[in-house]
């Protein structure tokens, strides 16, 4: 199963490989709970194996760290870890195909490609007042994104996917409850 859930993925999300891609309507259909399991990933950013399993019911699915090639259709991407109270940063480049981070919970995740750096958010003040001033999403340039969506409950996680293109980086934010099986209704579209 995790084998055609790892086709699944690489053909809607697509990249220069697959022209017919549907990521937003993919992403809509498609939970991505982000429980990586850390044992297999480092604390730092770099270039890490995936495959994407079944993480509970319907369209609850997971990306998961895998040491070796894991199952067939494993793919790498770059991940851009999370620290409380400093960042990290990765360049993005041609070693993968897809990038993505844990969940974006009040942190910043400021991307100007190549380089995609994710703030933690116990830095004081927050937001630090070189990231003050940055606006939100949108098509070009030097952006941020963070958990800024908001829910009948007040709890959601904000997921970025990037996907490299023939025509450079494109980013997709996933947003749902912290109850990921009450995915949000809307989905945020940037270009980079």
């Amino acid at each position: 199963m995790t084998a055609s859930l790892n086709k699944e993925f690489r053909k809607q999300m697509g990249g220069e490989f697959h022209a017919a891609r549907m990521p937003t309507t993919y992403l809509m259909h498609n939970v991505f709970d982000y429980n990586l399991h850390p044992s297999v990933l480092s604390l730092m950013p770099g270039v890490y194996v995936f495959d994407i399993v079944q993480s509970g019911p319907g369209n609850l699915l997971q990306f998961r760290a895998v040491t070796g090639s894991g199952h067939a259709g494993a793919f790498s991407a770059y991940w851009c870890p999370y620290t409380p109270k400093g960042a990290h940063s990765v360049v993005l480049g041609t070693q993968a195909q897809y990038f993505f981070t844990p969940p974006l919970t009040g942190c910043i995740l400021e991307i100007n490609v190549p380089a995609v750096t994710h703030h933690g958010g116990s830095i004081y003040p927050w937001p630090p007042n070189s990231l003050n001033g940055l606006p939100w999403g949108g098509r070009v340039g030097h952006r941020k994104w963070d958990n800024n969506q908001m829910s009948p409950t007040g709890h959601v996680n904000s997921n970025v996917i990037g996907v490299r293109t023939s025509g450079g980086w494109k980013f997709y934010q996933q947003s749902f409850d912290f109850n990921p099986n009450v995915p949000l209704a809307r989905q945020v579209v940037s270009e980079i």
